[in-house]
């Protein structure tokens, strides 16, 4: 049985179409400044992430940021900026959503179901400001801990530090 002509050339234009489709679409991702993950990590799985780049206790603990690099690209934690809103919209670390000290309790209600939801699923909680030596993450994270977080990580460096590296960094609400 003979293959008809137009089925050959209509199969391989579709080929054609679908593959490039599909790199416009990876090349577009790859252009964001969130891409997409190219694979599901359910969040639930990120406590064992955590558990491997130390044990922690019940508690406040201090991490640098080659663990909160990682976090933030397993999409692993709960992170929150604790610097003013402002700051926060000019850049903050993507993902994270502010709970600075100045509104802690008026910016709470909007975090409060995504930290329950983080306690749900044992996934650690990280904190940030502006610097190593600004208080606000420090204060902000013993409000959550008070609040009833059982774990909860300081990333020590703050916004300067990631944006000095040169890390994405998002902007806006």
């Amino acid at each position: 049985m003979k293959i008809p002509k137009n089925l050959v050339r209509d199969s391989i234009g579709s080929a054609t179409l679908c593959m490039l489709s599909c790199g416009i679409g990876l090349a577009a991702n790859l252009l964001r400044e969130d891409p997409l993950e190219l694979a599901y990590v359910a969040p639930g799985g990120s406590f064992g992430l955590v558990k491997e780049l130390g044990d922690w206790r019940d508690g406040v603990h201090r991490i640098e940021v080659g663990i909160t690099k990682e976090l933030v690209e397993k999409r692993g934690a709960l992170i929150l900026d604790a610097r003013p809103d402002l700051f926060y919209e000019f850049g903050h670390i993507p993902g994270a959503l502010n709970l600075s000290r100045k509104n802690f309790e008026a910016e709470l209600p909007a975090v409060e179901e995504k930290l329950g939801r983080a306690k749900e699923l044992g996934v650690p909680v990280v904190v940030y400001c502006a610097h190593k030596h600004c208080e606000d993450a420090s204060i902000v994270a013993s409000r959550i801990l008070e609040k009833g977080e059982r774990v909860i990580l300081i990333y020590e460096g703050g916004y300067d530090e990631w944006e000095g590296l040169g890390l994405r960094t998002a902007e806006g609400r």
